[in-house]
């Protein structure tokens, strides 16, 4: 069991501990790493108390999301005072990092980056908005290179460095920073089959639009207004790479199980739509969480493609020759695309959250009468897709609204205060 200072009460310790390792960590079926990333591997290391380290953070994380959810001031000391040891000691290992540690050290900084986003302190930077899980991030990428300098020859990537890396992909998107070149290639970090053709057009994606904003000036959210284009033949040659990125990604899907085929549902009794978790009374039902994870990913990477390409449509003006159609057309097919996609991945959710079920050839609403019933370890599933859409150039205003209320309450329930931040300033564009 994880080891706590002497002035906590083991009381409150064993509850906040449950609490997190039952509702947080387990769901009702378990996810692929790519869903739930290094959540997957936490109550693995809590039980075979691999490292103190590890034990110390997750009693941070326990009490830190016990405090939120529970709205525990007792829980929030504790929890502050753990994170403290946790960071010493955390510091320590570092200075002395060795292919024996790297992956404690890692874990221990994945879930001191969790507690930082519970408790969402963030600040305007040169490059746009900041969290405090901000600085976790750039020590991780520091761990991450030593192993590849020092330790990829004789220590293969452990499911740690995967998943550390992955979680990297999607702080460099959110963050707007390319993908370095000794971190291109994720089969050096354990990637393969379709995780890595999926990661392989990850990156190129991140690395066309990092491409695309740098040098440019930014807005107050610290996002580029625009693209700027030198030429007619640099526009053509990067819309071609979007619609390479496309089809690739329709690829990757045409590869999917056969056993991941979904059925879509209109939804008895669903009442007036838009309503919380109900974008429209469409449902689809997926063969298990595995599944409908695979799906979010697909579906958002083609939104963040058609987005992109939104973006270079509207510099064309300067190149209106590009389009035979002409511009507003092109526009029109942009937000179209987004719309029928952003529908898609609405129309997961209620699943995401076993909200639904079949009954007699119909799909109907699940009675749930409290949070609990949402499973907090599968609402870990919505978060990503929800950081990407809710704030994602081109969604129209109805869908983005109503994504963000959906993101706040996933938020709300996983004690995320990073994920409840929304609107004004402080809330990431992309």
């Amino acid at each position: 069991m994880p080891k706590v200072p002497q002035s906590l009460t083991p009381d409150l310790h064993t509850v906040a501990l449950g609490f997190y390792l039952n509702w947080y960590l387990r769901p009702r079926s378990s996810p692929a790493g790519s869903s739930l990333g290094l959540l997957a591997s936490l109550s693995a290391w809590v039980s075979s108390s691999k490292s103190a380290m590890v034990d110390s953070a997750v009693s941070s994380m326990a009490l830190a999301t016990y405090s939120r959810v529970r709205h525990h001031i007792l829980a929030a000391t504790a929890s502050s005072m753990t994170y403290q040891l946790t960071l010493r000691s955390a510091q320590n290992s570092i200075s002395n990092l060795s292919a024996a540690n790297i992956d404690a050290c890692l874990m221990t900084i994945f879930l001191m980056s969790r507690y930082e986003d519970v408790f969402h302190r963030h600040w305007h930077s040169p490059t746009g908005i900041s969290f405090g899980s901000a600085p976790h991030h750039d020590g991780a990428t520091v761990i991450l290179k030593t192993w590849v300098d020092k330790f990829r020859d004789s220590n293969p990537p452990s499911t740690v460095i995967k998943y550390t890396r992955r979680g990297l992909l999607r702080s460099a998107l959110l963050r707007h920073l390319a993908v370095p070149e000794w971190m291109v290639d994720g089969s050096v970090f354990g990637e393969t089959g379709q995780d890595l053709a999926y990661d392989s057009i990850f990156v190129r994606l991140l690395n066309l639009r990092h491409q695309l904003q740098t040098g440019l000036g930014n807005d107050d959210s610290g996002v580029t207004n625009s693209y700027v284009i030198p030429s007619a033949s640099d526009l053509e040659d990067l819309l071609a790479e979007l619609k390479t990125l496309d089809g690739d990604l329709e690829t990757w899907k045409a590869n999917f199980p056969t056993s991941w085929e979904f059925t879509t549902w209109t939804v008895k009794d669903v009442g007036q739509t838009p309503r919380q978790h109900f974008y429209t009374p469409r449902a689809n039902f997926h063969s298990s969480l595995v599944a409908v994870a695979a799906h979010n990913h697909y579906l958002i990477t083609r939104m963040l493609v058609s987005s992109t390409r939104m973006r270079l449509v509207q510099q064309s003006q300067f190149f209106p020759e590009t389009f035979r159609d002409g511009i507003d057309k092109e526009m029109l097919k942009c937000l179209f695309h987004l719309e029928d996609m952003g529908k898609e991945v609405a129309a997961n959710f209620p699943f995401c959250l076993s909200l639904i079920k079949l009954e007699d050839g119909e799909c109907v609403i699940r009675k749930t009468g409290s949070m609990e019933a949402y499973e907090p370890a599968t609402a870990n599933l919505l978060a990503w897709p929800l950081s990407v859409v809710s704030c994602l150039h081109g969604v129209n205003n109805a869908q983005m609204k109503w994504f963000q209320s959906e993101l706040i309450f996933v938020g709300i329930t996983l004690g995320i205060g990073a994920l409840q931040c929304t609107d004004g300033h402080a809330c990431i564009r992309l």
